[in-house]
């Protein structure tokens, strides 16, 4: 019997479908994974701005004697890279409170991390929700 192939080299349609197949599985297993990483590392904007309004917060108080009550005179519209919309409310005082909430790209977050809110008062500080910090 000649078992001998022929000399054309190549794969046949089964070496490449199988290929295909694992190819497929592997991406199946690691886009949500990425997917995932990428919006935990995009909530670092969120919290990057909430505390940087904190700080300035602080600042403003100690110069003016009170909170602000406004995003721009503390030099904050929205966090750094855009992915956040910021609001202040709440402002007393004592204390104020800061949210940021997902937008664009980051609206695909389904955790309840698409919005993160930082209370201060002069005493204390919350960050909700809890596992998002």
């Amino acid at each position: 019997m000649n078992t001998h192939r022929s000399g054309k080299g190549g794969f046949t349609l089964i070496e490449l479908l199988i290929v295909v197949a694992v190819v497929g599985v592997l991406a199946a297993i690691a886009f949500p994974s990425y997917t995932n990483y990428v919006t935990k590392n995009n909530r670092f904007d969120a919290k990057e701005a909430l505390q940087g309004i904190q700080m300035a917060q602080e600042r403003f108080r100690l110069r003016e004697g009170e909170y602000s009550t406004s995003l721009a005179a503390l030099g904050f519209s929205e966090t750094q890279r855009g992915l956040y919309t910021l609001s202040l409310n709440n402002v007393t005082r004592n204390g104020y409170t800061v949210t940021a909430v997902a937008r664009d790209r980051q609206q695909r977050d389904i955790t309840p991390c698409r919005t993160l809110t930082l209370q201060v008062t002069m005493v204390t500080e919350r960050r909700l929700p809890e596992e998002c910090w």
